[in-house]
């Protein structure tokens, strides 16, 4: 997928802007990421030839990037590429042949301009990216309205009119990607109370939180476990079970119990 693709964008400019078109260095076939870097710690235990594995570490994906100025350069041209990719935080860059696909990266290393001496060539550069992992672009889901009517909890996505409400016990989220994934969750509360959210694809996956306000708002992110309430001086990890929702891979059916609306947000996540 990289070096089939003719441009790239990264930090959302495309390379075609400076007139930078992908290419591959290479006299043969193309040689993509396929997985990352991994290394195994084990325990060797005197009388026993064979260790005992307890962890194994996931390097964070790299690559090379070759890409060709398609018609020269000039100084200000080569300024405006070294201003474009000299960055201090993971950027995100995906490539032509799959747009939806991201990965979060920076240059690092040794960078090299090889050229004819008459400012026709090409830029080599290794690009490292924040995790082993590449990901879809952020989805995020309509507001749901969850009630609780005649002893049972439903959902309904909140913005039908109260005409053609439909509501379900449960919705479905598909995980696209390669890897479980944990979710961003909205949630603001109607009427003091509680608020529990269940993914029924597997046992024991329960979010709760406990006294929550009328009115309050309260955003959830799974993936750096940080919770945040719209009120001040208000804390609610120790309202909350300590258990992030995960997206698990494929099919996940969520049911929702007490009065609120509701959305989602995630990010599928790609072997390579």
């Amino acid at each position: 997928m990289i070096r089939e693709s003719l441009y790239f964008t990264f930090a959302g400019i495309k390379s075609t802007e400076f007139g930078i078109w992908n290419v591959s260095i290479s006299d043969g076939l193309y040689s993509e990421p396929f997985m990352a870097s991994r290394s195994i710690n084990e325990v060797k235990i005197r009388g026993r030839d064979k260790p005992y594995p307890f962890e194994v570490n996931k390097e964070p994906l790299s690559f090379q990037l070759s890409f060709l100025f398609s018609e020269g350069w000039d100084d200000e041209l080569i300024s405006k590429v070294q201003s474009w990719l000299d960055v201090d935080f993971y950027q995100p860059l995906s490539f032509s042949e799959n747009l939806i696909k991201v990965y979060y990266a920076m240059p690092v290393d040794t960078s090299e301009l090889t050229h004819n001496g008459i400012k026709q060539g090409y830029i080599t550069l290794t690009m490292r990216c924040d995790s082993p992992y590449s990901y879809s672009r952020d989805i995020v889901s309509p507001w749901y309205k969850s009630v609780h009517i005649n002893g049972g909890s439903f959902i309904t996505p909140y913005l039908w009119s109260d005409n053609e409400t439909k509501y379900d016990k449960s919705l479905e989220i598909i995980n696209k990607g390669d890897k479980d994934i944990l979710l961003e969750i909205f949630i603001e509360k109607n009427g003091d109370g509680d608020i529990t959210v269940i993914n029924t694809s597997r046992a024991n996956s329960v979010m709760k939180f406990t006294s929550l306000l009328d009115g309050e708002k309260i955003h959830i992110d799974g993936e750096n476990q940080i919770i945040e309430s719209n009120l001040p001086n208000i804390w609610r990890y120790d309202d909350f079970n300590d258990f992030y929702l995960p997206l698990y891979k494929g099919k996940n059916v969520i049911q929702v119990e007490g009065d609120c609306l509701i959305k989602f947000q995630y990010r599928y996540k790609f072997i390579s």
